[in-house]
């Protein structure tokens, strides 16, 4: 049983994807949502959320306000 706040993300409050078969090294840094799809290596600094999506991949230095994970960190 989970008693803790629920937040919604929709694909409209994406505000930027990495899309599944693509590969980055380097640098985020966003603000509102961000999902990661594909393979990700570096880092990543953000106020906001960072959704690691089913199949996606991340080798980096995390520091975000919230992750939602359903992939590989």
């Amino acid at each position: 049983l989970f008693e803790g706040p629920v937040k919604m993300i929709t694909d409209e409050s994406v505000t930027g994807i990495l899309q599944p078969e693509t590969s980055f090294e380097g640098k985020i840094t966003f603000s509102g949502t961000f999902k990661i799809g594909g393979y990700f290596k570096g880092e990543v600094i953000s106020g906001g959320t960072l959704i690691i999506d089913e199949g996606a991949r991340v080798e980096a230095n995390i520091n975000v306000g919230e992750v939602v994970l359903k992939g590989q960190l």
